[in-house]
């Protein structure tokens, strides 16, 4: 529903990983978000929408460049051609991102982005995250280092509810079922934890 709602506000998309596989990701999760975004918004899209930066080597250091000079920590695309000229690029190099939207399954990867990229250009940043690393990074919202978070099936709904968009009864039941098995698997998770500590106080006192 995220990138749902920015391609509804038209925005230019500017898109770099960390993960070798992660501009494959972006490439099906914006395909996807493109079939279920209204015609309306689609055809308000003019020129260039999308730039796939593609994979960005070199760990933290390539990210405190990408935030000083991003036509120099991206300098091709994913087909080899550069990005100098192109005017999404142009623009980041004389303007800050109007946002900056993280998309992690780790606590270190968003706290990597926003030490070495939102401190530099002051973007505004929104993480979208499993619920696992909501906890962790929770503290960076109440001080306003972040000033949206969605994480986990959860989030992903209350962001649907505040865009008062009606969720297919399909879709319903489909998260429905992914919310259910992801509360079976912590309860899980939280009797073998349980077990094990009893199974060592056991074995302290035979001790």
């Amino acid at each position: 529903p995220v990138i749902e709602h920015l391609l509804e506000k038209n925005a230019r998309l500017l898109v770099v990983s960390q993960l070798p596989g992660g501009p494959a990701t972006a490439r099906r999760l914006l395909a996807l978000a493109r079939s279920r975004a209204s015609q309306a918004a689609l055809a308000r899209q003019a020129g260039e929408s999308l730039v796939e930066g593609g994979y960005l080597p070199g760990g933290v250091g390539s990210l405190a460049l990408l935030g000083q000079a991003p036509t120099q920590a991206i300098p091709v695309d994913m087909q080899g051609r550069s990005l100098s000229n192109r005017a999404t690029l142009t623009a980041l190099d004389k303007n800050a991102p109007a946002l900056l939207l993280i998309l992690a399954a780790r606590a270190e990867d968003a706290q990597r982005w926003l030490e070495q990229v939102q401190s530099v250009n002051a973007a505004p940043v929104v993480v979208v995250s499993s619920a696992a690393v909501d906890a962790v990074i929770r503290p960076y919202v109440d001080s306003g280092q972040i000033a949206g978070l969605v994480s986990g099936y959860a989030g992903g709904i209350a962001y649907r509810e505040l865009l008062a968009d009606t969720i297919p009864i399909a879709s319903q039941e489909r998260q429905r079922r992914q919310i259910t098995g992801q509360n079976w698997a912590l309860a899980v998770l939280l009797l073998v934890i349980g077990v094990g500590n009893l199974a060592g106080l056991t074995e302290r006192r035979e001790a």
